[in-house]
C-alpha cells in the first residue's frame, strides 16, 4: 500500500516539474509577467496528467515492479531537485534587489482651494 502511494506522489512531483522545465525552455522571450504564471499553470498540467496515470498503473502492477518504479522515479527526482537546489545556492544574495530610493518630501494639500 506504502509503495502505491510513494509512486504517485512521487510521479505527480516529477510531472510537474517536468512540465514547468519544458514551458520554461519554450518560453518566449518576450512574456513578461506572464511568464512564470504559464510556467507555474503548465507544472500543475503536467501534475495531472502524471497523476492521473499513477493512479491508473497502480492498479496494474504488482507489488515488487511498483518498488523498482519507485527507485526508478525517485533516481529521476534527484535531477530535478538538485537543479533547483544549486540554482537558489549559486544566485547572489542582493540580485533582483532593486536600488533604495531616496525618500521625497510629502506633497504639501492646502486645506482649501480657492475659486
Amino acid at each position: 500500500m506504502l509503495a502505491k502511494i510513494v509512486l504517485v506522489l512521487q510521479s505527480t512531483l516529477l510531472g510537474f516539474f517536468a512540465g514547468a522545465f519544458y514551458k520554461a525552455l519554450t518560453m518566449p522571450e518576450g512574456s513578461g509577467l506572464a511568464g512564470g504564471a504559464i510556467v507555474l499553470f503548465s507544472g500543475i498540467i503536467g501534475a495531472a496528467l502524471t497523476l492521473v496515470l499513477a493512479l491508473f498503473l497502480v492498479q496494474r502492477f504488482t507489488l515488487a515492479v511498483l518498488k523498482r518504479i519507485n527507485l526508478a522515479l525517485f533516481l529521476l527526482l534527484l535531477i530535478p531537485i538538485g537543479w533547483v537546489i544549486y540554482r537558489i545556492q549559486s544566485k547572489p544574495p542582493n540580485e533582483g534587489l532593486k536600488p533604495r530610493r531616496e525618500i521625497t518630501e510629502p506633497v504639501k494639500v492646502p486645506l482649501r482651494f480657492q475659486v
